[in-house]
């Protein structure tokens, strides 16, 4: 059968995966005289990496109503599910549990994308012989992007297998694509892409820091602590 009864999911477990990184760094510094000293650096990173895993499914755990009027199934399957004339006349559902591996969609798909920069500049220097200074301001910033591909979505992988059925009355769910389970190889391309779901998360963080900084030596002045060796 396609799927088999059993999935051997080795072939996609991935003992290593490629990926793209991308560094670079500058630092830099300059006298400008005795009292001024400029510096700067410059720090960049960029990380890809996509990952393939085991195609998604229907995963037994959850209940699925069946319409027992689906024009998919076979009449043999109705049977064999329990559905009765009269419930078919009526529209009825009966609850199962189905586990399916989504093999025709292929392997979900792992996206990763970070970067981050930071960038930081300052003066210092000394003011005379008992004072000197460090200014500087930096900024910091860091995002991440990751997507989830080819999964399946719960609720329209519900209406799909329901032959798009809103109601036992037959009244179909609009830009519906019946995903056709009950008969093998019978899962079209377009109905691979109606259940698709594709998730995205992303985010970002920064930060801004202006510091400023004034020390000096207070024993120049005759300032200094008894217990001190110098001020």
């Amino acid at each position: 059968t396609s799927p088999p009864q059993s999935f051997n999911s080795n072939p996609y477990m991935n003992l290593k995966h490629g990926r793209h990184r991308y560094q670079a760094g500058v630092f830099a510094k300059y006298d400008f005289n005795q009292h001024a000293r400029l510096y700067t650096d410059f720090m960049f990173m960029q990380d890809k990496a996509e990952t393939a895993v085991a195609p998604s499914g229907l995963f037994i755990g959850s209940i699925i109503p069946v319409f027992c009027n689906n024009p998919l199934m076979s009449d043999q399957q109705r049977a064999s599910v329990g559905c009765t004339g009269a419930m078919i006349a009526a529209g009825d559902t009966v609850d199962m549990l189905i586990g399916r591996r989504n093999i025709e969609g292929g392997p979900r798909m792992f996206g990763y994308d970070h970067t981050n920069y930071r960038a930081m500049a300052g003066v210092k220097g000394d003011l005379n012989d008992a004072w000197r200074y460090d200014a500087y301001a930096s900024y910091y910033n860091t995002e991440l992007f990751a997507t989830n591909d080819n999964y399946i979505s719960i609720s329209r992988s519900r209406a799909g297998l329901n032959a798009c059925f809103a109601n036992g009355a037959g009244d179909l769910i609009a830009g519906c694509v019946p995903y056709n389970i009950w008969e093998e190889g019978a899962v079209t391309p377009e109905a691979l892409a109606y259940i698709n779901a594709y998730g995205i998360s992303n985010g970002a963080s920064r930060q801004q820091i202006i510091s400023a900084s004034l020390t000096g030596d207070l024993g120049r002045y005759g300032a200094q602590l008894p217990t001190a060796g110098e001020g």
